[in-house]
């Protein structure tokens, strides 16, 4: 499959569970909807202005961490330019889908706190962004994380 049409696939396996984290948030947010059309940083709004980035990290089926984005094209990207107030990071774990939640701010701390012990990497289509790698193990003994109760199907 040619990057163009894998991520026209990803992107839409990412609305996918856009719309699921949509669902489950729903009853903590007033209006909380995904945003429709294009936007960059941020993925859920509320009637309130209050922001949610949501990411799927479809590869994390294959590795024990997850990968957060922050620069691509040598440009700040991910979770340094989100307008977010609030971080979802969608991840495959031990047979089952989960989600962290967390504040953007809190996020930035640890990894800043972390970031000589965090390893960086190329990835991405045409391996244009730069990722911050982080153990499964250890964001989840960091930050709040829930099951999702989706199926690997939503990332097939």
């Amino acid at each position: 499959m040619d990057n163009n049409k894998k991520f026209v696939k990803d992107l839409e396996k990412g609305k996918t569970f856009e719309r699921l984290i949509c669902e489950k948030l729903s009853p903590e947010f007033n209006g909380l909807k995904v945003f429709e059309g294009y936007q960059k940083g941020f993925d859920l709004i509320d009637s309130t202005g209050y922001k949610i980035e949501v990411k799927t990290d479809f590869e994390s089926e294959k590795t024990d961490n997850i990968a957060i984005e922050i620069r691509c094209r040598d440009s700040l990207s991910g979770l340094a330019t989100t307008k977010a107030k609030e971080w979802i990071h969608i991840f495959w774990y031990n047979g089952e889908w989960y989600f962290l939640r967390c504040k953007v701010l809190d996020l930035k701390g640890f990894i800043r706190s972390n970031w000589k012990y965090l390893k960086k990497v190329k990835g991405g289509d045409n391996s244009l962004s730069e990722m911050v790698l982080i153990s499964k193990d250890l964001i989840m003994d960091r930050f709040d994380f829930y099951e999702l109760g989706a199926t690997m199907e939503y990332g097939k």
